[in-house]
């Protein structure tokens, strides 16, 4: 116990100052006795107003002593220290990707870790907050920072499943930067296997609790597939490349149907050892529009068990061309059969490119201020550059990224550059592809289902249309613009959206609907792998197929944590935190002692009788038969 006012101490000087009063008041009364027997008597009174006995028989005197010490110890305003350890921070992620779906008896995956979340809420103890994150290789939903448990459930019961692949690295990196301003937090994680990228390293700055969800399971499925079309003369031949894996620990026999357009074609038997692959090539003929490949037997992850494809009939894409002059571009397009192209000599920059019956734009040297509905193919000049320039020499890129599809087959080394945009501020969705310097002089990137892709840099200005690599790279171009694509195939465990939709006829793009068996939702997301429909005002305009592969999702058996760092070993600061004063209650306490003083002396004005009458002293007969002297 401490004190706020020790400046009240000498105000208990007040308790020997009453003490003094009560002798100085002591008055002896005078008494005439026809006797010395009495003398007894008067001897005993002498006794008990010595110093001692009349304090210990004196009630109101204690009382006022009472108040007194009361009043001063309430001034001294005491109060205590507390020593206690900040408010804990609860993070809690859980894993929704596509493994989560494997069935547990009659729960999933997701729902066992809902149950335990649900348990971790109910253990919050009051003003402890808690984030919940849920994640499969991004970031799918946030909880928010709160200590409401009715709120944190009711966000637990809404989590829904995603059938991407695991990667956990987005939510982790959220949850720590959430947790790094507080010394007392915990991370929780609920999964059947924390996966992360290789390049990401993690430090919690409290500890890491990792429950691992599911037991072993056998699976088999379809871990890879696809569909190529030759052409030999005027005969089309489809190849189709399908590989199954047994990811159990036992030998398993099982079957796949083949269904073309809704009617099973062929079954084809299949005997895996535990951990082996294999693959089979099957042709196909042009008789059909749709095919699925689907394994008969029956296990607790199904997501891996099916895959499809659609075949797209020979439409030529229509290319619009703006450019003042075409040159080598216009003699190249024209000679690349798989398009429709037309030209524009002229257009003004508030030229209106909604309804373009167009499924690629080409701008050459023509600036815009703003990014076309359409996919857009800018050559010289986009909306991201501001018109700065280069100094007149000659530039040569000695790297870039080879791997990237719009680069296969470009030897950019070989191509000279007298000039090129300086000052390019990049969109959010772009990603750059070439750089001379530090400036990107190539971007590309997706926006709300629409490619685009910028050269900034003129032909003319360069010394690529005397090159092969020309021809490459405008065949590139085209082929990731997806203008000869035949068979729409897409892998959902690549990428979740469906952004190519809006390459194949975008002037239907604001009017589509999209359709998975009776079901309408939105064009993007495709959230379910199957077969989907676009529909326009004019009726089917194409139809696409969704897939779910992936190898690591399907290796379903639940993995331990890998090495994520947390604080270990530091003791978790504590902070004074000093409790409420109470002294005023002590100060009721001594107006309590006051108003019984009050009441004694107005209420009962005989303090002797009223002892007597509490048993603190005895009373005594003088006389015969009850009289008192």
């Amino acid at each position: 116990m401490k004190f706020l006012n020790l400046s009240a101490l000498p105000l208990l000087g007040l308790i020997p100052l009453i003490i003094i009063f009560y002798f100085l008041k002591l008055k002896r009364e005078k008494y005439l006795i026809p006797s010395l027997f009495l003398w007894q008597k008067f001897l005993m009174d002498k006794q008990a107003n010595s110093l001692f006995q009349r304090l210990r028989k004196n009630l109101l005197l204690f009382l006022q002593i009472l108040f007194i010490g009361f009043i001063v110890f309430a001034l001294l305003r005491p109060y205590w220290e507390s020593f206690i350890a900040p408010n804990s921070l609860y993070c809690v992620l859980i894993d929704n990707s596509a493994s989560m779906t494997t069935n547990e008896g009659n729960k999933t995956r997701l729902d066992i870790a809902k149950n335990e979340a649900l348990k971790l809420i109910d253990n919050l103890k009051s003003n402890d907050k808690m984030i919940i994150v849920t994640c499969s290789n991004r970031i799918e939903s946030v909880s928010g920072l709160s200590d409401e448990k009715s709120k944190l459930r009711l966000f637990i019961k809404q989590i829904s499943q995603s059938i991407r692949p695991t990667d956990l690295s987005s939510g982790l990196n959220l949850l720590t930067s959430m947790a790094k301003e507080n010394s007392n937090s915990y991370l929780f994680i609920l999964s059947d296997g924390v996966t992360i990228s290789p390049d990401d390293k993690f430090f919690f700055p409290g500890k890491i609790l990792f429950k691992k969800i599911g037991e072993v399971k056998e699976n088999i499925g379809i871990s890879n597939f696809s569909i190529k079309r030759f052409e030999e003369g005027n005969r089309e031949i489809f190849q189709c490349f399908l590989e199954v894996k047994n990811y159990g620990n036992e030998k398993k026999d099982f079957s796949i149907s083949q269904i073309v357009d809704n009617r099973q074609l062929d079954i084809f038997n299949y005997t895996l050892s535990p951990q082996e692959s294999k693959g089979s090539i099957i042709n196909l003929d042009r008789s059909w529009d749709k095919i699925t490949f689907k394994i008969l037997n029956d296990d607790s992850y199904s997501i891996d068990n099916q895959v499809y494809a659609v075949l797209k009939g020979k439409i030529k894409p229509k290319v619009s061309v703006f450019s003042s002059n075409p040159g080598f571009l216009a003699g190249l397009l024209f000679a690349y059969k798989n398009v429709d192209v037309k030209f524009y000599s002229q257009v003004s920059a508030e030229f209106d490119f909604t309804n373009l019956p167009s499924d690629l734009i080409i701008l050459d040297n023509i600036s815009v201020k703003s990014y076309p509905p359409y996919p857009t193919f800018f050559i010289g000049s986009s909306p991201a550059s501001t018109g700065k320039k280069a100094r007149e020499q000659v530039y040569q890129i000695i790297d870039w990224d080879a791997k990237n599809p719009l680069n296969k087959y470009i030897q950019w080394n070989e191509v000279l550059f007298s000039s090129f945009n300086t000052d390019i501020r990049m969109p959010d969705f772009a990603y750059p592809l070439l750089y001379i310097g530090s400036n990107p002089i190539i971007w590309a990137g997706e926006q709300k289902g629409i490619k685009y892709l910028s050269w900034e840099f003129a032909l003319s200005e360069t010394d690529l249309p005397i090159h092969t690599s020309f021809v490459f790279a405008i065949i590139n171009t085209l082929e990731w613009f997806e203008a000869s694509n035949i068979v729409y195939y897409h892998n959902l465990s690549k990428d979740f959206t469906v952004p190519d939709i809006a390459l194949y006829k975008n002037s239907f793009l604001r009017k589509e609907k999209i359709k998975k068996d009776i079901k309408v939702g939105s064009i993007l997301p495709v959230d379910s792998a199957g077969f989907y429909t676009i529909e326009g005002d004019e009726g089917i305009r194409q139809s696409i197929a969704a897939n779910f592969i992936s190898s690591s999702e399907s290796a379903i058996s639940p993995s331990d944590i890998p090495n994520l760092r947390a604080r270990q070993g530091k003791e978790i600061d504590k902070k004074i935190i000093s409790q409420a004063e109470w002294w005023t209650y002590i100060a009721l306490l001594g107006l309590l002692l006051l108003f019984i003083e009050w009441f004694i002396f107005t209420r009962w004005r005989k303090p002797r009788e009223l002892m007597i009458r509490l048993g603190i002293i005895k009373g005594e007969d003088y006389g015969r038969e009850g009289s008192k002297v």
